[in-house]
């Protein structure tokens, strides 16, 4: 019956009658040998079969050899010199080849996203040349002759006012208003021309604008001053009454809006120290708190 056995080629077993199947002792003896030089090659199992004439003898199924490898020309082709770095990845191991790979990964990517600016050179700063435009009495006389300027212009109005201020301290108590009003005292009037101010005796009164000390008589206002001025382009005059004696400017002193011109006192027909203030205007008394207030341009 046929079988399958290990064809053994070595001169060993060689015989006579041709190649023979080696047996289990054989094959072992032939593992526990030492690697041979000469050439020899341990052949695959292959199958055993009767020869007809010779029943008695086995017939070998060999494989076919594969061809001997030159090595000395391998070595010393250019095939195998150009390809000779790269032996040493053929001896490593596959984790060894998995970082190299990982590696060169990270270093790809590191590459990639490096900032554009790493690799730019400083630019230049750009220079502009400067332009000069000259332009003569010839160039100005012909725009005017080829483009006339207009020459119109827009109407405007120009307001002036009269600097005004207060006599006195606008906070001041007004003991007397203008008008009807019953007489404070013997010979004092019950038709009041002016407005009383109290703030004080001995409190200093201002021109309540630029203006000439003018002579004007009054009766019952004891030491007083009548200041002519234009106030916004109308004569205006102003009377300070019961003024302390002596501090009044006299007659045709020039004053600007502000000055002291007199120190409020007790003088004339009076029923205690305080301001008569009127003001004048076409030769009538005019009311003194609506024109202040009409009128009264600064602060106090």
């Amino acid at each position: 019956m046929p079988g399958f056995c290990q064809v053994d080629t070595s001169p060993l077993s060689t015989a006579p009658g041709g190649p023979r199947c080696a047996t289990a002792a054989d094959v072992n003896a032939a593992r526990s040998r030492p690697d041979r030089s000469d050439g020899a090659q341990q052949r695959s199992p292959a199958a055993c079969g009767t020869d007809p004439e010779r029943p008695d003898t086995p017939v070998p199924h060999a494989f076919p050899a594969a061809p001997a490898r030159d090595t000395a020309s391998a070595a010393t082709s250019p095939v195998a010199e150009h390809h000779a770095p790269l032996g040493i990845f053929l001896t490593m191991s596959r984790r060894g080849l998995a970082a190299i790979t990982v590696l060169l990964s990270m270093m790809l990517v590191v590459i990639h996203d490096l900032p554009a600016a790493a690799s730019t050179l400083p630019e230049p700063e750009p220079t502009t040349p400067v332009q000069e435009l000259v332009i003569s009495e010839a160039m100005l006389a012909a725009s005017a002759i080829s483009v006339p300027l207009p020459t119109a212009r827009d109407d405007f109005a120009l307001s002036y006012y009269t600097p005004v201020q207060w006599p006195v301290d606008p906070s001041s108590t007004i003991s007397s208003h203008f008008g009807y009003r019953a007489a404070p005292c013997a010979g004092c009037s019950t038709q009041h021309s002016g407005v009383d101010f109290t703030p004080g005796y001995g409190t200093p009164v201002h021109a309540v604008a630029d203006g000439v000390v003018v002579s004007r008589p009054m009766s019952g206002w004891g030491s007083y001053v009548v200041l002519e001025s234009e106030v916004d382009g109308q004569t205006v005059l102003t009377g300070y009454a019961h003024l302390v004696s002596g501090s009044a400017a006299p007659v045709g002193t020039t004053v600007a809006r502000g000055d002291v011109i007199g120190r409020v006192g007790n003088t004339g027909e009076s029923s205690g120290a305080h301001l008569h203030f009127s003001v004048i205007i076409g030769g009538i008394f005019v009311e003194p708190l609506a024109w202040l207030r009409s009128h009264v341009t600064e602060p106090f």
